[in-house]
């Protein structure tokens, strides 16, 4: 979970913008997706997810929550595939590092750790299809 929007990261970086796309992809194509969202101190964000949600409205398995993250730092982001591996990226300075985990042990954890900010986290609702 980032505090600059998805559309602001993407434009730092191609590879950025490519995996963005490659998860509404993957809805598009019968995969499920639960994403977190970080509310940070900026409205900005609040606005672009409420925007996003309305594009992705008809994405009935992709799931969207927020939680309000109220310090300038990013929190961990990590992509569960499956039950095992995890790819894990942090953000340190102006730059963004990651690590891949293939273990069936350490993505349940990781699995457990998600699932407790996605039962405290606020959903996205979708606006009825005019």
């Amino acid at each position: 979970m980032r505090l600059e929007t998805p559309d602001d990261f993407s434009a730092s970086s191609a590879a950025f913008s490519s995996y963005f796309q490659a998860v509404l992809n993957w809805v598009r194509n019968g995969g499920s997706v639960r994403r977190l969202f970080c509310l940070g101190s900026s409205r900005a964000y609040g606005d672009w997810t409420a925007r996003h949600r309305e594009q992705t409205r008809h994405l009935r398995s992709y799931s969207i929550r927020e939680v309000t993250w109220p310090i300038k730092a990013d929190l961990m982001s990590m992509a569960i595939m499956d039950t095992s591996a995890v790819f894990l990226a942090f953000t340190v300075g102006d730059r963004v590092q990651g690590m891949r985990i293939e273990d069936s042990e350490a993505a349940a954890y990781f699995q457990s750790y998600f699932d407790r900010h996605w039962e405290n986290a606020r959903e996205v609702t979708r606006t009825p299809a005019p």
